[in-house]
């Protein structure tokens, strides 16, 4: 499979489709952003930052039940994405949000605090805080990455003050699950009724 971006008739990103969405994705919010043209390869598919960085992250981890770092998870296991932001522009408001994706970059899950109501108001310049997103990572065996956000509004359209793809890697492993096929671990009660 192979993607080509074109911004203003010319060529911007030829490649690896994920490493080409991954730059698309950059410039939706910013069209001032346009990257030198490039060769998209799974080599060259690495974290990509874009967004004005008046609002930004500073560390972005998937930690487990005791907060220990984790890079491996065992399918359903309790995880907590925690999001490490600092200001360096005065906000009133902001939206942070994740997207999870599969190793061939499609989006598997995603949400925001702005689509659950959540309001994060008021920041001072050189505030550091962190926003936690707990769930039980009910995915099928496999790579995955997070792509997180910080905004305004519903999506990083709006004012996107960072948009970063491929913030982590982990794998998730079937350890302990009856056997499955599929992104997601949705465990059925089967009856048989005669």
């Amino acid at each position: 499979d192979k993607a080509l971006l074109l911004s203003e008739g010319s060529t911007k990103a030829q490649g690896v489709p994920e490493a080409v969405m991954n730059i698309y994705n950059a410039m939706l919010p910013d069209l001032t952003f346009v990257p030198e043209p490039m060769e998209a390869s799974a080599e060259t598919t690495r974290p990509l930052k874009s967004g004005n960085q008046q609002v930004q992250f500073t560390n972005v981890r998937l930690l487990d039940e005791n907060r220990a770092p984790v890079n491996t998870v065992e399918v359903g296991q309790a995880v907590t994405l925690e999001l490490v932001i600092q200001v360096n522009t005065p906000k009133d408001s902001l939206t942070v949000g994740y997207e999870i994706k599969d190793r061939l970059g499609y989006s598997i899950f995603g949400t925001n605090s702005f689509g659950h109501g959540i309001e994060i108001n008021e920041f001072v310049e050189g505030e550091t805080f962190s926003v936690q997103f707990s769930f039980s990572a009910n995915l099928g065996p496999g790579a995955y990455s997070i792509s997180c956000a910080l905004h305004t509004g519903a999506t990083h359209v709006d004012t996107c003050f960072e948009w970063r793809d491929l913030a982590l890697t982990f794998d998730v492993l079937n350890i302990n699950k009856k056997s499955f096929i599929g992104a997601c671990w949705i465990e059925p009660e089967i009856t048989v009724i005669r």
